[in-house]
């Protein structure tokens, strides 16, 4: 039944076509835009032979975003981003629940401080990681790198401070959250009551950063460079949640780096993260029996893509390494992913196939260790 519902919701989206567009209510200096995306998939992973649960070969509602977005008296902006793939079900009693990935964003923006900074407050992207703060509907690939997706977490609830200098080719951000990532919006803290604090600068030359996207689809006749780099901080006392940082009970350093640049339809980004963790405990089992107070994780990103615009077409490839901890031996995963995107009417309607293959290690202790291959279809409205 399930796969039902998403072929038909693929086929009513190929069938509207470019008929759907923003809906847009404007009254004076105000206005409210309503847009969103739909991405779907088919999911195919390569067991080994002789394997009984292949759980993850299905097709599965990768986002369903309904997003509002508005402008009130000028100085005043705000945004809503409800993702109805958050809906859980519950296949043992037939009911739904909410996932804390059901809403997205939820935040003002105060503008009207001007040659000051811009004030948002709400659930938002944390200002950390180039490849984090894209969004999905403007990526080549179906799926984000592990450490992009897994390590940290991405959107929290807090107050976020922006200033725009040189024309805005410097951008700079810092902000405090309340560190729990998703858990944020069950309404507590951790025990400790501390806050994480996030910072961001970037650099774009020669013009402003304005394609945000994974590919360059106009082909720009001069090469646009971006250079960014952010940290955190955090101390907690929890040892649950999702994101393997944020789980472990301790204080928490990151620093990160990125680049991109896009010229003549090429896009590349490279990107490093690196963690140190300090856990609480006075023997974790994370130190790995060493004489050390502390652990590191991280790892790296490398990217790149062409657009072909005579058959509307885009081919990359990634590299992802991360190693979950540095003292242990086979933490270290690598993965090689291959991507190719037939975009229909820009990223409003695109076709993606990408692949990934794990390059195994003797040593290793991969948190995932299957080949597979993604297909699925975007279409914005």
């Amino acid at each position: 039944m399930k796969t039902k519902i998403i072929i038909t919701i693929v086929l009513l989206t190929l069938l509207a076509g470019r008929g759907f567009s923003q809906f847009s209510i404007t009254k004076g200096n105000s206005g409210l835009d309503i847009d969103g995306y739909i991405i779907t998939e088919y999911e195919k992973e390569f067991y080994p032979s002789g394997t009984t649960d292949m759980h993850n070969n299905k097709f599965t509602l990768g986002y369903a975003v309904l997003k509002f977005k508005g402008v009130s008296n000028r100085d005043l902006r705000y945004e809503t981003e409800i993702d109805f793939s958050g809906l859980a079900a519950n296949p043992d009693n037939a009911t739904m629940s909410i996932g804390d990935d059901f809403v997205k964003q939820f935040w003002v923006e105060y503008r009207g401080l001007k040659n000051v900074c811009d004030i948002k407050f709400g659930l938002n992207k944390v200002p950390f990681s180039h490849s984090s703060l894209t969004g999905e509907h403007n990526m080549i690939f179906l799926q984000r790198a592990y450490m992009i997706r897994n390590a940290f977490n991405r959107r929290d609830i807090g107050v976020t401070l922006h200033r725009s200098l040189w024309y805005k080719k410097i951008n700079i951000y810092a902000g405090a959250y309340t560190g729990m990532g998703g858990l944020s919006l069950g309404g507590d803290n951790d025990a400790s009551g501390n806050l994480e604090y996030v910072g961001r600068i970037e650099f774009s030359y020669p013009e402003k950063y304005k394609d945000k996207s994974e590919a360059d689809l106009v082909h720009l006749p001069t090469p646009v460079f971006t250079m960014g780099a952010n940290a955190r901080y955090t101390e907690k006392s929890i040892n649950t949640g999702k994101d393997l940082i944020t789980m472990v009970d301790g204080k928490k350093t990151g620093i990160g780096g990125d680049i991109n640049l896009k010229w003549e339809g090429l896009n590349i980004n490279l990107e490093f993260d690196q963690f140190k963790i300090q856990p609480h405990a006075t023997s974790p089992v994370n130190l790995e029996n060493k004489q050390t107070d502390y652990y590191r994780t991280g790892g790296v990103v490398c990217m790149a893509n062409y657009y072909f615009a005579c058959i509307r077409s885009a081919f990359g490839v990634r590299y992802d390494e991360y190693n979950l901890n540095d003292l242990a031996i086979g933490d270290r995963q690598k993965d090689v992913c291959y991507a190719y995107n037939f975009f229909f009417n820009g990223w409003k309607s695109v076709f993606k196939i990408q692949y990934y293959q794990i390059l195994k290690d003797p040593n290793t202790q991969a948190l995932w260790t299957n080949n597979q291959i993604r297909i699925g279809y975007q279409f914005m409205f």
